[in-house]
This record gives structure tokens, sequence and C-alpha cells, in this order.
């Protein structure tokens, strides 16, 4: 099972491999953000497998953020708190 597996994985790596890497630029950033805005839209279940994809896509997100917008979090953090 876990060659056939990985044989798929294999396959399918070169096409789906940025999705899961960290946004390297404003650009990528934006992709990350239309896809998990495009999941969070559709009708899926909550015990759905998909929302794997989408925590990761959103700790990408967030990690992205935290670097290259840090006025904004501590701005989210001051509003949080009131």
């Amino acid at each position: 099972m876990q060659a056939q597996a990985l044989k798929t994985i294999e396959k399918e790596w070169i096409s789906i491999s940025k999705t899961f890497t960290l946004p390297k630029d404003e650009k990528d950033y934006q992709e990350k953000l239309e896809l998990m805005d495009y999941l969070l839209e559709q009708d899926y279940p909550d015990d759905h497998p998909i929302f794997k994809l989408i925590n990761l896509l959103g700790d990408m997100i967030d990690s992205y953020e935290i670097e290259h917008f840090p006025k904004v979090r501590e701005l989210e953090k001051l509003t949080e708190k009131v």
C-alpha cells in the first residue's frame, strides 16, 4: 500500500508542490489566499479531509503575514483585546 501511495505522490508532486511551500512573494501569498478562500467557500462537511489542507494553507499564510506585515499583526492583536 505504501509503495503505491508513494508512486502516486511522486507522479503528482511537481504539479502540487507549490501549494505546500511557504509563500515566497506577494503573488504567491495572494494565490494561497485565493485558494484558501475558494476551499472555504465550498460546502465541505466539517470532518472532510480537505480541512487539513485549509489549515496548512492558513499556517503558511499566517507565517508570511507575521514576517511581511508586522504592523497589521500588531493592530490585530490590539483590536482583539478590546
